[in-house]
């Protein structure tokens, strides 16, 4: 069963460690190539300057009627359910809490089989990750998008994660 929207989405608190500004730059190779994709960020507002430099980087980049940034949200379950792409591109952790509570979420409603690691410094190559996904859960043509090998490694501890159809899902 498709999902209605093509939503990617990062729930962390807004600070500089959880890297939302990396996602938005991210996000805006996605919205060049995919026009129905749309970007939400939600969480506690816990440092004011960033949060505030994350809204101004999306006016920059035009991409105001594309990316929702929220505070603290009540329904996680609803929205992560809802989401075709799970990013979390935190510097600090190797994993957080919302990280593991989201693979239980997919493990039982289905919505993706796999969890892809990157580097998420190179915002091309993360925003190439981030489409491949939409691109993947919607079976469109963009889909058949080749992923270019940067040759780069894991780079601390940032990483995104991503959805990806079961094997016997795909055409």
């Amino acid at each position: 069963m498709p999902l209605a929207r093509k939503q990617i989405v990062q729930v962390g608190r807004y600070i500089p460690e959880k890297n939302q500004l990396q996602t938005v730059e991210a996000f805006a190779y996605v919205a060049r190539v995919e026009p129905e994709a749309n970007l939400l960020l939600c969480d506690v507002i816990e440092n004011l300057a960033y949060h505030k430099a994350v809204i101004d980087r999306v006016a920059e980049l035009g991409l105001q009627n594309r990316v929702t940034i929220e505070g603290p949200q009540t329904n996680v379950a609803q929205i992560l359910s809802a989401s075709t792409v799970y990013a979390m591109p935190s510097s600090f952790e190797a994993h957080s809490v919302g990280f593991l509570e989201t693979l239980a979420l997919f493990a039982f409603a289905g919505n993706f089989a796999t969890v892809q690691l990157l580097d998420t410094s190179d915002a091309v190559a993360y925003g190439r990750a981030l489409l491949e996904a939409v691109a993947a859960a919607h079976d469109t043509p963009a889909q058949r998008l080749h992923v270019a090998d940067h040759g780069g490694s894991l780079s601390g501890d940032r990483a995104a994660a991503r959805s990806t159809p079961r094997r016997d899902d795909r055409r």
